[in-house]
Order: structure tokens, then C-alpha cells, then sequence
């Protein structure tokens, strides 16, 4: 637990100093803004990314809540996701909000570090890569609901 700590310290330190020099949507990304749904089959979730000119930065907001995100209590409008271009032109670092609870009441919760792989992703589909603490990685996808 302490290498996925290490790592999601590392994610956030690099949002919060890192940047581009125009505010502008990066080409390369631009498909990103636009509502997303996980494909997992018992959250399948939904989120409507944004991009925020004066962070120079894609954010996320739960627009609907899936079976498992009702149950752990994320609420609708919520900030879930933030997504930053770094050094490379093809990948996104990302933190997204976990938390875990039962009947809609959260107990615990934070961010997770992950990234988005441009190159793996498309304009319907979102492939986001989770650093395991063991050194392997999980994906999730998400399918664009509407533009």
C-alpha cells in the first residue's frame, strides 16, 4: 500500500506544478470533453468531462451514479476525475476519487493515480491504466454516451 501511496503523492505534486503555456484544449485530447460511461458491469457509472482553461486541465463530475457508486455515497455533480498532460504529448496523469460505504453513506475515500493512454484510447472510447501497488496495472474503459 505504501508504493500505490508513494505513487498517488507523486500524481498530485505533479498536477499541482506541471502545465501547459496556452489555456486551449490540446488537440490530441480534445475528444475527451464529453460524457463517459464505465464499462464495468456493476458500476457502470457516468461522468461529464470538462476542460478548465485557467487550470489547464480535464476534470470530471459524476453526472450519473452507478450500482456501486450510489451505494458508497458519491452524489451527482460531484468532482470524480482530473486529467493533466505532463511531459508526453500522449499521456494523460489522472487522479480519480474512490471511497468505499453502504446505503448511499461513505465510510473512507481518496484519489487514485492513474493515466490515460492517448494512443489506446479513441473518440468513443477512454482506456485508463491504474498502477497496482504490486507493480501490475489495471485498465478501465469508459464509452462515450453523448458529445
Amino acid at each position: 500500500m505504501n508504493g500505490l501511496r508513494s505513487t498517488f503523492l507523486l500524481a498530485l505534486s505533479l498536477l499541482s506544478i506541471s502545465g501547459l503555456a496556452s489555456a486551449e484544449i490540446p488537440a490530441a485530447a480534445a475528444f475527451l470533453v464529453g460524457e463517459w460511461e464505465s464499462t464495468e458491469p456493476t458500476n457502470r457509472y457516468r461522468m461529464r468531462v470538462s476542460w478548465d482553461d485557467s487550470k489547464d486541465e480535464f476534470y470530471g463530475l459524476m453526472s450519473k451514479n452507478g450500482r456501486a457508486s450510489g451505494r458508497v455515497g458519491f452524489k451527482i455533480d460531484e468532482h470524480v476525475f482530473t486529467a493533466k498532460f505532463l511531459h508526453s504529448p500522449r499521456m494523460l496523469v489522472v487522479v480519480q476519487k474512490y471511497r468505499s460505504g453502504s446505503a448511499g453513506v461513505s465510510s473512507w475515500g481518496g484519489w487514485l493515480p492513474a493515466s490515460i493512454d492517448l494512443e489506446a484510447s479513441s473518440r468513443d472510447r477512454l482506456v485508463a491504466n491504474f498502477p497496482e501497488a504490486l507493480g501490475e496495472t489495471t485498465r478501465s474503459y469508459y464509452i462515450r454516451v453523448e458529445p
